[in-house]
């Protein structure tokens, strides 16, 4: 594996030097045109988001909308506490890299040296394969297992013990797979390494230093002052989501915090107050892999560009939570944004990124366009961005959709003849087009990613044969499942079809291929219902990207 080498990143353009953020709101007209994106998605009386935007070390806007706790009515402001899911990685990142500098380890040993007990190729991972998701080590949070016992507090041992005995997806350093269980094990090498527990670490190294003086590890029974409720949407409105055990997601997703101590972490992190610049520098710089190609993350950040200027961000997410962080260094730009809602549309990252490009001074804002049916016929196909990452283009009526592999079944507008957006998203699509007007290829932009290049190739466009079935077969599946403790899918029928929606989420038609089986129109997912002996519908298996997942059905 290759980096920077230190001489280039010193060379880098230094990052500009903050002060602590003075926490005070601004009348400026960009910090009005932020409250109107707010209050645009954030409304009274439901639940809400604390947000706060830093430029060039001063606060220019930090507020809160919605309600904290429902029952209570009680508001959310900047100084409500939220779990911030993944961000966390970024605490985790930044405590192993102390004990770099410290002397007490290094990023190129294998995880053996500090974990001898670890049961799966502890001598081919290094620490550095952890920080930046090339262990292979699959994610213990995408099992289904996982979800069945979110809720039971157990200890580290416990969560390494659950992933340690399982192959790996692929060897180390060769492909980047985002996996919790990776910084798991770094929360276990701090606490090796440092000899204290990784709460402790966390606050007198970082915490402390930097004065996050509301951050802490989450733990239900402990009395966390100003800590806001988590909410899903459920059928009949919103309702409290079922949060898990933060003992579940330790070093890779416990903790706690304010935007205002998020805040104060990204000023302490570019003042050089915590680790030193270079190293810094060298945990916002792409990871290359073994084959010479870099990833789009560093060590717990992920790392990209949005209209040149480069971006440093992270979000993270879990029942009832979502959170998002983005630092554009060139600028001198932070805007952290925390919620404790999920399932919503748009997804707070979206909100994130169109307060910062309003800051910026370069609102998303694409406007659509009416292309005729020869024009729109000229795009679907099938693209590739390698061998094994299909994007496929469909037209249906008007209207064109894009599906990757896996993926959701998205409308792709037309924002130009050259140019497709996403609503709710700022994805967008360029395409070259040659003399002849054929579509040869489109190039993938989205905030804070590299643009990827998807060539078209000359496969036919994949079809799955329907088959009709009587309403009385569809009536015996209508229902409700569930897929994982409180994620609920109802199962309706609408005249001669099945219609599927999950707990905050839309409403979807499932298509049958058999009298059993049932491809979802949204998203590249099958459906297939069990049946007992005496041909009563017991559940069914979700399959998608490989895994399967079981659903129970619930009594009527």
């Amino acid at each position: 594996m290759r980096r920077l080498p230190i001489a280039l990143l010193a060379t880098l353009p230094l990052l500009p030097a903050l002060a602590a953020p003075a926490l005070a709101d601004s009348p400026s007209a960009r910090a009005e045109a932020i409250d109107r994106i707010m209050s645009r998605y954030y409304r009274p009386g439901e639940p809400g988001a604390a947000v706060i935007v830093v430029d060039g070390g001063k606060t220019i806007f930090r507020k809160g909308y919605g309600i904290a706790n429902l029952e209570h009515g009680i508001p959310v402001t900047p100084e409500t506490v939220f779990a911030i899911g993944s961000m966390t990685k970024q605490v985790t990142a930044v405590a192993t890299l102390l004990l770099v500098e410290d002397g007490k380890l290094s990023l190129g040993d294998p995880i053996g040296k500090y974990l001898p007990a670890y049961a799966t190729h502890r001598d081919s991972i290094t620490v550095e394969h952890l920080l930046t998701h090339t262990s292979g080590i699959p994610d213990y949070t995408r099992e289904q297992e996982f979800y069945q016992h979110a809720c039971d507090e157990v200890t580290l041992e416990a969560v390494v013990d659950s992933f340690e005995d399982r192959e790996l997806l692929f060897e180390p350093g060769e492909r980047w797979s985002y996996s919790n269980s990776g910084y798991v094990l770094l929360g276990a090498i701090v606490e090796a390494v440092s000899g204290t527990t990784y709460e402790e670490f966390l606050r007198q190294r970082i915490f402390e230093v930097a004065g996050m003086t509301s951050t802490q590890i989450g733990d239900a029974s402990r009395i966390i002052e100003g800590r806001a409720t988590g909410y899903q949407a459920g059928d009949d409105g919103w309702v409290n989501a079922r949060l898990p055990s933060m003992s579940q997601y330790s070093s890779a997703g416990a903790i706690w915090s304010t935007v205002d101590d998020l805040a104060r972490w990204n000023a302490a992190l570019v003042e050089g107050r915590i680790i030193d610049r270079e190293m810094l520098e060298r945990a916002w710089s792409r990871y290359e892999l073994d084959d010479g190609s870099f990833t789009s993350y560093g060590y717990g950040w992920g790392v990209g560009e949005w209209q040149a200027d480069r971006v440093i961000e992270h979000n993270g997410g879990m029942a009832g939570f979502r959170s998002d962080g983005v630092w554009i260094p060139d600028h001198g730009l932070y805007v952290a944004l925390l919620t404790n809602a999920s399932g919503t549309i748009p997804e707070p990252y979206f909100v994130a990124r169109k307060v910062a490009t309003e800051a910026l001074g370069q609102p998303w804002e694409p406007q659509a366009v009416a292309l005729g049916a020869e024009t729109l016929s000229r795009y679907p196909g099938v693209y590739r961005t390698d061998a094994n990452t299909p994007m496929v283009v469909r037209l249906d009526g008007d209207r064109l959709f894009t599906q990757w592999a896996g993926g959701e079944k998205v409308r792709a507008i037309p924002r130009s003849e050259t140019e497709l957006f996403y609503e709710g998203s700022f994805r967008h699509l360029s395409m070259e087009i040659d003399a002849a007007g054929e579509v040869r290829s489109m190039t993938i932009h989205d905030f804070g990613t590299d643009p990827v290049v998807a060539r078209r190739t000359s496969e036919e466009l994949p079809e799955r044969e329907v088959v009709r079935l009587d309403p009385a077969i569809l009536d015996r599946y209508v229902g409700r499942y569930e897929l994982m403790p409180g994620f609920i899918v109802t199962i309706r029928r609408k005249g001669t079809e099945l219609w599927s929606q999950a707990t905050g989420q839309q409403e979807a038609l499932i298509h049958p291929q058999s009298e059993t089986l049932f491809f979802h129109d949204l998203v590249e997912a099958e459906l297939e219902f069990q049946l007992d002996a005496a041909g009563r519908v017991t559940g069914f298996v979700f399959r998608q990207g490989g895994q399967e997942m079981a659903a129970t059905r619930l009594p009527d």
